[in-house]
């Protein structure tokens, strides 16, 4: 339902929602979960279809990651750069880069 709601049209709600996707997702868990966000968001709109493709590109990863690399810490990075969005999730598990790159909330 998120993704068809048209008042979560925002790159702000579309990270937000991702941050709140991956706490649920390793509530209860061994993962520690971090968030690197910019100090700024911009106010742009995002088409369902994009906020959904972005969405489920990023839980796939994060899914991944912890099925199949037994990670235990993980961090979702935003950047924003000249008008481009960047995520990067970094996990601590096997073939997996060291997250301890990964700043704390």
């Amino acid at each position: 339902m998120w993704a068809v709601n048209p008042k979560n049209d925002s790159l702000a709600s579309l990270l937000d929602y991702l941050c709140r996707f991956a706490e649920d997702l390793f509530e209860g868990t061994a993962v520690q979960c971090s968030f690197e966000l910019p100090g700024e968001i911009p106010d742009v709109e995002l088409p369902t279809e994009v906020r959904h493709h972005m969405f489920l590109a990023v839980k796939e990863a994060l899914n991944n990651a912890f099925k199949h690399a037994q990670a235990r810490q993980m961090c979702l990075r935003f950047k924003l750069t000249g008008g481009v969005v960047r995520i990067e999730i970094e996990d601590d598990g096997s073939g997996g880069a060291d997250a301890e790159a990964c700043k704390a909330d």
